[in-house]
């Protein structure tokens, strides 16, 4: 009996980090060993249906969908400078510590983001300083607790909306009694 490599196709959903924070269907091949013959005929007739189904599955596509969140070792861009990279994280942290509305929290992720975006651009720099990976660390954690509360905040929102339309129906339903 023929021993074959074992196809596993791999189903994600992933929300971006967009301000409409849309979600994006991919599919991604992936194998316990080397990839097998009979994947590529079994592919081909997967694809078109996961296609029409709203997934993205060609490889240069998916490159492209993350090219934006590959790290790119040993590269570093000439134009980084950890001392300002650092002055804004700072600056980020201390706008959400003092924010008190939500266009306050809204300044501190429009702050921190790009921050976190240049450190995985020039992830040698921040292996080699430990200083910037402490500082890192801290753009990602502030980072969480602003996306987590513009997740709360719209959260109440899109509850105060649903208890608004409750009201009204129950409303309506007590006129027309």
């Amino acid at each position: 009996m023929k021993k074959y490599g074992v196809l596993m196709c791999v189903v994600a959903v992933v929300g971006t980090f967009a301000a409409d924070a849309h979600a994006e269907r991919f599919a991604i091949e992936t194998y316990v060993r080397i990839r097998p013959a009979e994947a590529e005929p079994a592919l081909a007739l997967l694809r078109p249906i996961l296609e029409k189904d709203g997934f993205t599955t060609q490889p240069a596509a998916l490159t492209k969908m993350f090219a934006d969140h590959a790290t790119r070792r040993g590269l570093a861009d000439l134009k980084f400078d950890g001392a300002k990279w650092t002055k804004r994280i700072e600056e980020g942290v201390s706008t959400y510590v003092d924010a008190d509305t939500d266009a306050a929290f809204d300044r501190a992720a429009s702050i921190l983001r790009p921050q976190i975006a240049a450190a995985r651009r020039n992830s040698i720099v921040l292996a080699r300083e430990p200083r910037f990976r402490e500082e890192m660390r801290r753009a990602l954690i502030y980072y969480a607790l602003v996306r987590g509360r513009q997740s709360k905040a719209a959260e109440q929102l899109a509850n105060g909306a649903k208890q608004d339309a409750d009201r009204a129906r129950f409303s309506a339903a007590a006129a027309a009694a």
